[in-house]
């Protein structure tokens, strides 16, 4: 509500006469003279604003008389006030914190994820006749050179002395059952050759006479049980191989070492995990059984792990292997689907580093697998 209004409510309905009008008038004009006196011998105060109001009736109704003084208002002075010293330091100007530098995560740990996801991984579920269909298409490098002839890498042609290079590829499909004692059913399509390297004419001219020589005129059909990767008494299939193998990690490697027999110090390792990282290729087994691998592939050494890609991570496995002539590095690689535990590549690269008409980048063999789906056999 507005002050004036408020005014007008004071005192409604109450009657006054004129002799209380006048003596209310004639006080009104004594103080706004004092008031003026009291402003002229004090100018530095600031003016005042006398409102006095007065209510009269008009037909038993009140009547405000107010009069304002007609005083002069200077322009408003803004003055400083000085700040009281309270004798407290001056506080700095706060700086953000300084963001913490994430720790790249390790092989170790990576795979331990991979682990996680296999063993909580549910595949689906194979009706009698459904099998588990994957699609994988793998590529191997031959090398050449005049004095030797063809071979693959190392097996009596190596990168440095190569003059022409090619790769072979072949793809398939592979149907799957639950249960991995029973047959497996691959479908392999005809051989193809792939990339060319050094003497390009050379190569492709001794690349098509092996394709000939591999006699993949048609679609080729097998049925066969997963075979094992290791030599171990008792085991003819994949089944029994995951009954017969440790789950714990330390007890795994040294079971997959004690069936590979001796080898020269550190390449040893570099076979355990080539053994692991084929079994896990197959993206079947138990899922206790994958994730064990996981884990014991984990603890080998020579690993580093790459960034993630599409949910997907790289680990790689480098080990060195002495031979005759010297010593050289041997390069594996298993590529994660981190959600499943799923293997979608693996590469194999022998004489890790070394130059010659093959490109460094080139492995010796590079397999890509597709996500497993439900399906009848063809």
């Amino acid at each position: 509500m507005d002050v004036f209004e408020r005014v007008r409510e004071v005192n409604t309905g109450v009657s006054i006469t004129d002799e209380r009008i006048a003596g209310a008038r004639a006080r009104l004009l004594e103080g706004i003279d004092a008031g003026m006196m009291t402003a002229r011998k004090r100018v530095s105060r600031r003016p005042m604003f006398l409102i006095a109001g007065a209510v009269a009736g008009v037909a038993a109704a009140t009547a405000t008389v107010m009069v304002v003084g007609q005083l002069t208002t200077p322009d408003p002075r803004v003055e400083a006030v000085p700040a009281r010293d309270s004798g407290a330091l001056p506080v700095p100007a706060s700086s953000p914190l300084p963001m913490p530098t994430p720790t790249p995560e390790t092989a170790a740990q990576v795979l331990r994820g991979a682990a996680t996801a296999a063993e909580s991984y549910q595949a689906p579920a194979l009706a009698p006749g459904q099998y588990l269909r994957q699609e994988w298409t793998t590529e191997e490098l031959y090398l050449f050179n005049e004095s030797v002839g063809e071979s693959e890498p190392g097996m009596g042609v190596i990168r440095t002395t190569a003059t022409s290079a090619w790769t072979m590829r072949i793809s398939g499909t592979s149907y799957t059952p639950a249960d991995l004692s029973q047959d497996v059913y691959t479908e392999t399509e005809p051989a193809d050759l792939g990339a060319s390297f050094g003497d390009t004419s050379v190569a492709e001219e001794r690349g098509r006479q092996q394709v000939g020589r591999l006699g993949f005129d048609s679609p080729m059909s097998f049925w066969s049980p997963l075979s094992p990767p290791l030599d171990v008494e008792g085991v003819s299939d994949l089944a029994q191989f995951y009954s017969a193998m440790p789950l714990e990690s330390a007890a795994m490697v040294e079971w997959i070492r004690s069936h590979l027999g001796d080898d020269a110090p550190g390449w040893v390792d570099g076979k355990v995990g080539w053994v692991m990282i084929r079994l896990l290729a197959q993206n079947a087994g138990p899922s206790e059984a994958r994730a064990a691998i996981y884990r014991a592939l984990g603890t080998l050494p020579g690993s580093t792990v790459g960034e993630l890609q599409g949910g997907q991570r790289t680990i790689t496995f480098d080990s060195a292997l002495a031979w005759d002539g010297g010593e050289s590095t041997t390069r594996f690689t298993v590529t994660v689907n981190m959600k499943t535990g799923i293997v979608t590549s693996t590469t194999h690269t022998s004489e890790l580093g070394e130059s010659g008409v093959v490109p460094v980048d080139v492995p010796d063999i590079r397999t890509t697998y597709s996500e497993p789906v439900v399906s009848a056999l063809p």
